[in-house]
């Protein structure tokens, strides 16, 4: 026999009860706005096409991705797939901007959405890469090296593509510590335009 009476357990069952439909109802919206923030990004960086709905171009305007990123995030923050997406489209637009103002604007959506993609995840491979090219194209090439080695190198020093990417960082300085380091990669090379530009500068420092 229970030593609490009937109406208290009725309004305990009552109580949780309508917990366990708050949580499903929360569940529920939670899952609905991550379905629609992922079909969003899936529909922006590779389109659609084919079956009985029209074809989709996949989405390539920095300021366009940029937008649907920003739309995405306030439905579901934990995509960083998105964010690497737009960091690398507003990249590629200030490599081949005709104008300053073209060129800051874009790379200013490049390392707010690199920052992005590296703070929800700080071990996914392209979104710290975007991040320290953020950082080289916007002039801070030592702080993009220091980052790399930091925060990739130290970790994965495994990885002869990290390696590469970090001597390729190094040729961006004009720093003769930095040249040095870029030389003292060369046994991890493995692009052969990579290796014959650090063969070449060896040659020069006189190693």
């Amino acid at each position: 026999m229970s030593i609490f009476p009937a109406s208290f357990r009725r309004r305990c069952r009552l109580v949780v009860g309508c917990l366990l439909v708050v949580a499903g109802l929360f569940g529920t919206v939670h899952a609905v706005r991550a379905a629609i923030a992922q079909r969003l990004y899936l529909k922006t960086k590779y389109g659609f096409s084919g079956g009985v709905i029209d074809p989709v171009e996949k989405t390539e305007a920095a300021v366009e991705v940029a937008r649907r990123a920003h739309a995405a995030d306030r439905l579901y923050p934990h995509n960083y797939y998105f964010p690497s997406y737009a960091a690398r489209r507003a990249l590629t637009e200030a490599s081949a901007a005709r104008s300053s103002e073209d060129f800051r604007d874009a790379l200013a959506g490049a390392q707010f959405f690199a920052k992005r993609a590296v703070a929800l995840n700080p071990y996914d491979g392209e979104s710290r890469m975007l991040h320290a090219l953020a950082m080289a194209e916007d002039g801070r090439v030592r702080e993009a090296i220091d980052y790399w080695r930091e925060a990739v190198i130290a970790r994965e020093y495994w990885s002869e593509a990290n390696h590469e990417f970090l001597a390729r960082l190094c040729l961006r300085s004009r720093d003769p510590e930095d040249l040095e380091a870029a030389a003292d990669e060369l046994p991890f090379a493995r692009d052969p335009e990579l290796r014959t530009k650090l063969l070449r500068l060896r040659k020069q420092l006189g190693k």
